[in-house]
C-alpha cells in the first residue's frame, strides 16, 4: 500500500511539474527559409502572409497556397532542425508548460560520420491557451 501511494504521489507531482503540451505537426512546403535562425513564431494572419515572400521560385511552387490556420485559437511555430550524419535525423520534440508559457525541448541525434548537413523547418500548431509565450528552445544532439 505504501508503494502504491508513493507511486501515485510521484506520478501526480511529475504531471504537475512537467505537464506536456499537445501539438500538431503540419506540412508547409515551397518555402526557402535557409536563413532562419532557431525558430519562428507566427501569431496572426499578417505574420503568416509574410511567408509568401520566401516562396521558392521552383515551377511546382508557383500556385502554392499556405494551409488555412485559425490564429484566434492556435499559434504556428517553425523550428529549424539541423544535424550532420548519413541520413535525415529522426528528431523528437516536447513542449512543456513553464511559468505561464511553454518551453521547447528538441532532441536531434546525429546519424554517422558522413558530415552531410541536413536542414529542415518543422512546423507545429499549438493552442493559444497552452502556449501564450515561448520561454526557451533547447536543442540537444
Amino acid at each position: 500500500m505504501k508503494n502504491c501511494l508513493l507511486a501515485m504521489f510521484i506520478s501526480s507531482f511529475t504531471s504537475i511539474c512537467f505537464s506536456q503540451i499537445q501539438f500538431e505537426e503540419i506540412s508547409i512546403n515551397c518555402l526557402n527559409l535557409s536563413n532562419v535562425a532557431g525558430h519562428i513564431i507566427i501569431k496572426n494572419n499578417a505574420e503568416y502572409e509574410k511567408l509568401y515572400s520566401y516562396l521558392s521560385p521552383h515551377s511546382e511552387c508557383e500556385s502554392y497556397a499556405l494551409p488555412s490556420i485559425n490564429f484566434t485559437q492556435e499559434i504556428l511555430i517553425g523550428l529549424k532542425v539541423e544535424a550532420s550524419g548519413c541520413e535525415r535525423p529522426q528528431w523528437k520534440l516536447k513542449l512543456n508548460k513553464q511559468g505561464g508559457g511553454c518551453g521547447i525541448d528538441l532532441y536531434i541525434p546525429s546519424t554517422g560520420m558522413c558530415k552531410k548537413l541536413f536542414t529542415e523547418l518543422v512546423w507545429i500548431l499549438v493552442k493559444n491557451s497552452d502556449c501564450p509565450k515561448i520561454h526557451n528552445k533547447t536543442a540537444q544532439k
